[in-house]
């Protein structure tokens, strides 16, 4: 029989062969893929691992290696005292602040002063309530402007209902205002201890 007369494969057998072709492609592919997805958790355990290494690392950094050499010093002013003179120098301002439109229709420089002073004594005791987070030079000045303000409004208190100020004089006694000037004296008696404390020397650091 010649070459041109001999049988081919019958589509049957052709069917078989792709059919066990295809499926031995899909197995490969599957195999792979599941490597593929092995490795991948592998590497997100991986990961997970070094990243809790990672955490206590810098926890285990954060209770023992950042520690200061040396402790910082005490704020030489407690605590009770400026916060205390803060709340005092807090509501002597909000009652400055309320009355300041009304006093500015009776005399325009005077309400400019209630709010001028009203905001130095609010920002001046805010500043010396940080401690020392400004530094002493920044405390005495915070304490010095807090003063200086408390000071000028509880003086022209008495003055504007006694001898009377230019084209301004009042005789009225409003209570919450004496209640102010009860709390500008305590802020000025809080004063008089937190500068004792500031003149002490600092200690000395090694």
């Amino acid at each position: 029989m010649s070459a041109r007369q001999r049988p081919g494969p019958s589509d049957h057998a052709l069917r078989n062969y792709y059919d066990e072709s295809l499926h031995a492609a899909t197995v490969a592919n599957r195999s792979k893929h599941c490597q593929v997805e092995r490795r991948n958790t592998r590497l997100e355990a991986w990961n997970a691992t070094v990243s809790g290494r990672d955490i206590r690392a810098r926890q285990r950094g954060n209770d023992q290696g950042v520690k200061p050499l040396l402790e910082p010093p005490p704020d030489p002013v407690p605590k009770p005292v400026r916060m205390t003179a803060l709340v005092l120098a807090l509501y002597a301002s909000a009652v400055h602040l309320a009355l300041a439109d009304s006093r500015y229709k009776d005399a325009a420089y005077v309400g400019a002063l209630f709010v001028v002073t009203a905001m130095g004594l609010a920002i001046g005791a805010s500043i010396a309530a940080s401690g020392r987070r400004w530094g002493r030079p920044m405390a005495w000045a915070g304490w010095c402007v807090g003063v200086v303000c408390a000071v000028a409004m509880f003086v022209g208190f008495f003055l504007a209902r006694t001898v009377g100020l230019p084209d301004y004089h009042r005789t009225d006694w409003p209570v919450f205002q004496l209640f102010a000037l009860g709390a500008e004296a305590a802020y000025v008696v809080l004063f008089t201890r937190a500068a004792a404390r500031l003149r002490e020397p600092e200690p000395a650091t090694r």
